[in-house]
């Protein structure tokens, strides 16, 4: 097996996990119990897994990070300061461990489920011809409007 392989595989792997935890999550009452939360904590282990073997595989690791991953680093870390200033470190724990999973899938999704191509897939791109080609024979399209009248 070769380096792409393994990557594609491991990209599907991603998305594969990434749906059977938001299949499993609603369909177990909000995984509000332990039980059914250690089953998305155990696929949240499963992807990160996925995730260090895409990085290791590639030859030029990148890390994709928008201004928003700003925002949702600075509150794991408010939640690890207040998990550290609890008054039940039981609750707070678990508390905290639910707060990580979240961070962790956020960042492990943003960066292996985006769009490759920036200018869109080739099925908006075709919509979006189709609808300029129905708009055209209005003149709508030449004259920089987007709504056709009919």
């Amino acid at each position: 097996m070769n380096r792409d392989t393994l990557d594609r595989f491991c990209e599907r792997g991603i998305l594969g996990l990434v749906l059977a935890m938001l299949v499993f999550g609603p369909l177990s009452a909000g995984a509000v119990r332990m039980q059914e939360f250690v089953v998305l904590l155990a696929l949240t282990a499963v992807v990160l897994l996925l995730w260090g073997v895409r990085l290791w595989l590639s030859e030029r690791p990148k890390l994709l990070w928008p201004p928003v991953c700003w925002c949702v680093l600075a509150f794991a870390l408010y939640a690890i300061g207040r998990y550290l200033t609890c008054d039940i470190e039981y609750v707070g724990r678990l508390e905290l461990l639910r707060v990580l999973v979240y961070t962790a899938l956020f960042f492990a999704i943003l960066n292996n489920l985006h769009a490759r191509n920036p200018r869109g897939s080739s099925r908006s791109r075709r919509s979006s011809s189709a609808w300029r080609w129905r708009c055209a024979p209005c003149g709508n399209v030449s004259r920089g409007r987007t709504r056709c009248p009919r």
